[in-house]
């Protein structure tokens, strides 16, 4: 089980908008020093590595896959943060989720290793012996997607003396879309959730003023713009979404566009200007924000549909509809590098005999929060705020002005597109480690070990008063040390197998220095399996696997464990220092 938490990333803001590092010279090997120097000449391998004087392997850097916070309306003191994966059961292995890339190309790379990347603590590089870093592949994350159906029901779309919306038709394509999503071969597409807000509800009572709505449940005020007809929550179940686009209805108010976007992508935690009487804080409203991140065992995704025909003519401000796009950002290298020539003559670094050194810098993009934008304006007839939006949009798809639509496989494509963008899940890494300090202050830096890429990210995380008191070490404390792998050390995401992907998996014994043997290893369970009498198992059914340590001494270890308090439990539970064991599923 895994929980996700925001650090504070201590990186300067400059790397976020650019990095920077020299270009490798033509006669500068890999490996060997020019001499004319300090010591670390650059040169690009046979293997497409980087190599300097010293030995030190370099060209391997990474990109955070954690996604980047932004503006302290959606995130308290969180400006310029990212969220990180740490094991629940211990809140003390933390896990970095990265893609290892070329610290010259920002190309994606397989050939990382662990000892390419340092952690510091307070300082200090951890010890490998007590703090057990390791570099895994995650295999198949799976991705939820969640999808908020916007459909703007204010009086421009029932207004026809421009284009005719067939009202019936444009809700029937969008339950076409569902069912096509939920019977697609893509996962992420099948499995996605939903939830459905109309734009421009009016109840006509005279309890409520006329610039706000109700939800139909009647359960709070909200702003005209987003009335959630979906029980307030995402759902997979398409009855349910089916009634919620039965209830949509047409010629009401205003259109507050931006406002139900910003509402839609929620997770606001400061009321929006001019709202504040109502209460207008979108992280509390039910189960469904927007919310996005990475972990080792799924990737959660957010989009937006929007549906309509008009501009926005409500009071929230462009730039909260901006900051709303921002509130979390997924960060990329712009793989089109900038050279640039550096004078160095009289800098006291003359790195080569000539003057100039080229100098790559490649900057760091934002992709925002997709929106997939579907009206049928024509782009040319596009007033000043429907070209705002189509600019700050994912996707523009233009519908039929005549009511055939058909653009349920138009919205796939985009969605798969977004995703796609967003991460590839070929190339999804995790470095993990416990922690190594207990109680107190304390700051934390992962970062390159590459001291001549320039593509580097620093990022740490200060932690503050570790509950208060000493806790045992991972081995300790875990429910389990136990884990199956793929054949290169990889994670098998959710507990779940595909024996597709992998019919050979291996056993581990985590978080100890003892090296246990494959005898030592039981496995059981209702998936059918031939035993390796090496520590693996070929997978030949479906089911599950129990795998389990029997080594008298790994239960001694276990044993002689101190039982201690588990944080955060009410009433107090204690560490159980018998392990049971690690069930997987085994899958097609």
């Amino acid at each position: 089980m895994n929980l996700w938490y925001r650090f504070l990333a201590l990186i300067a803001m400059a790397l976020l908008m650019t990095a920077c590092g020299r270009v490798p010279d033509e006669e500068d090997t890999g490996g060997t020093d020019t001499g004319t120097d300090t010591g670390t000449g650059t040169g690009v391998n046979d293997d497409g590595t980087v190599g300097i004087g010293d030995g030190t392997r370099e060209g391997v850097s990474y990109l955070p896959l954690s996604f980047y916070l932004q503006h302290a309306e959606y995130w308290e003191d969180a400006a310029d943060s990212f969220v990180i994966d740490t094991d629940a059961d211990s809140f003390y292995i933390w896990n970095y989720m990265i893609q290892p890339i070329h610290s010259f190309t920002r190309e994606a790379i397989t050939t990382a290793t662990i000892e390419d990347y340092s952690i510091i603590e307070d300082g200090e590089e951890i010890e490998a012996e007590e703090q057990f870093p390791t570099l895994n592949r995650v295999a198949s994350p799976p991705i939820n997607l969640l999808t908020a159906i916007i459909v703007d029901g204010s009086l421009s779309v029932a207004d026809s003396s421009d284009i005719d919306v067939d009202e019936a038709a444009l809700i029937a394509e969008i339950k076409e879309f569902i069912t096509l999503a939920q019977a697609s071969d893509d996962p992420s597409i099948a499995n996605q959730q939903f939830v459905v807000w109309q734009v421009g509800e009016f109840i006509e009572d005279d309890s409520y003023p006329n610039e706000f709505c109700c939800d139909v449940t009647n359960m709070n005020y909200i702003s005209q713009g987003a009335v959630n007809l979906a029980d307030r929550n995402f759902t997979t179940d398409s009855d349910v979404v089916d009634d919620a686009l039965d209830a949509v209805s047409f010629g009401h108010y205003d259109s507050n566009l931006y406002m139900a976007v910003v509402k839609a992508i929620g997770m606001r935690i400061e009321a929006l200007a001019g709202f504040q009487e109502i209460g207008e804080l979108f992280f509390f409203d039910g189960n469904n924000d927007l919310y996005d991140f990475v972990g080792a065992d799924g990737i959660q995704l957010g989009n937006v549909l929007l549906f309509s025909k008009g501009g926005d003519v409500g009071d929230v401000s462009r730039e909260d509809y901006i900051k709303a796009l921002e509130s979390q950002v997924t960060l990329r290298y712009d793989t089109n590098p900038v050279l640039d020539e550096v004078d160095l003559e009289g800098s006291g670094n003359e790195l080569n005999d000539d003057d100039e050194e080229q100098v790559v810098s490649s900057p760091v993009t934002q992709i925002l929060k997709p929106v997939i934008y579907l009206t049928p304006v024509s782009q040319s007839n596009f007033g000043d705020s429907e070209q705002f939006i189509a600019d700050n949009a994912e996707a523009v798809i233009q519908i039929s002005q005549t009511g055939n639509y058909d653009f349920a496989e138009d919205i796939i494509a985009a969605q798969q597109a977004a995703i796609s963008a967003r991460v590839d899940q070929d190339s999804v890494y995790m470095v993990r480690s416990e922690l190594g300090f207990r109680t107190g202050n304390h700051t934390r830096e992962f970062t390159s070990a590459s001291s001549n890429g320039g593509y580097n990210y620093t990022l740490g995380v200060e932690l503050i008063e570790m509950n208060g008191g000493t806790v045992p070490l991972a081995f300790c404390y875990l429910d389990t040390v136990l884990e199956l792998m793929g054949p290169n050390e990889e994670y098998l995401s959710n507990l779940t197998i595909s024996r597709s992907e992998f019919n050979r998996v291996y056993a581990h014994t985590l978080w100890t220095n003892t090296e246990y043997q494959a005898n030592d290893y039981n496995w059981s369970g209702t998936a059918a399996f031939v035993d390796n009498n090496d520590g693996s198992i070929n997978l030949t059914g479906n089911g599950t696997i129990t795998l389990t340590n029997t080594n008298p001494q790994f239960a001694a270890a276990r044993a002689a464990c101190p039982q201690v308090a588990i944080p955060n439990t009410n009433p107090i539970q204690y560490t159980d220092r018998v392990d049971t064991g690690i069930t997987y599923t085994i899958t097609d």
